[in-house]
C-alpha cells in the first residue's frame, strides 16, 4: 500500500485535498476521542467527520470502491470524500488516512434484524448469517449491519451507515 499511498498523497497535494491531521486530531480530542472499529469521529454543526484507519481494507482502491458502493446502495446516508491526511501513529511512520463527512441524522432506535433483513432483501440481498448479506447478482457482500450501524428514523425508514462492503468473485459453475 506504500506506493498507492505515495501516489495518492501526491495527487491530494496537487489538488488541494491533503488535509491537516493536527486540526482533525484536535477536533477529535475535543469531541471525546470517539471512535469505532475503523473511524475516528467528531461532529460539528450537524455533520460528522470521519478519519478511516483502513482496518477493513487491503488497499486504498478497496476503500474507495466501498465508498462508492455505500453511496449507491444507501444514498440517504451518503459520504462526502474530503481528502487525505498523513497521521502519526504511536512510534510508527505516519499513515495516509482518508477523511469523509456525513450529515447527521435523527434516529429513534436501532433497527432489529428482521427490519434490516427486509430492507436488504428489497435491495436484492440475502442474509447469510448474523448481520451479513450477499447479492450474487451484484457480486457484493455487506457486513456489519447490526443495530448500531442501522438505525430507524421517526418515519420508520432505515438509516444504514458504516457497513463493510466487499466486491466478491462470482460463484463458479
Amino acid at each position: 500500500m506504500l506506493l498507492e499511498a505515495e501516489a495518492l498523497s501526491g495527487w491530494a497535494g496537487a489538488t488541494g485535498l491533503l488535509l491537516d491531521a493536527a486540526a482533525f486530531t484536535q477536533q477529535w480530542f475535543a469531541f471525546g476521542n470517539a471512535e469505532g472499529g475503523e473511524h475516528q469521529i467528531f461532529q460539528v454543526d450537524g455533520t460528522y467527520y470521519k478519519r478511516n484507519n483502513l482496518a477493513f481494507h487491503t488497499s486504498y482502491l478497496e476503500y474507495f470502491e466501498r465508498l462508492l458502493l455505500h453511496n449507491w446502495l444507501f444514498p440517504d446516508t451518503a459520504y462526502t470524500f474530503l481528502g487525505l491526511m498523513w497521521v502519526p501513529e504511536n512510534n510508527e511512520p505516519p499513515q495516509l488516512r482518508p477523511v469523509v463527512s456525513q450529515l447527521a441524522f435523527q434516529a429513534v432506535r436501532g433497527a432489529d434484524r428482521s427490519e434490516v433483513e427486509a430492507e436488504m432483501n428489497r435491495l436484492g440481498f440475502t442474509r447469510r448469517y448474523e448481520d451479513n448479506y450477499v447479492s450474487t447478482a451484484l457480486n457484493l457482500f455487506v457486513d456489519d449491519l447490526h443495530d448500531q450501524n442501522v438505525l430507524v428514523d421517526a418515519d420508520g425508514d432505515l438509516l444504514i451507515f458504516d457497513p463493510v462492503i466487499y466486491i466478491v468473485s462470482p460463484a463458479s459453475d
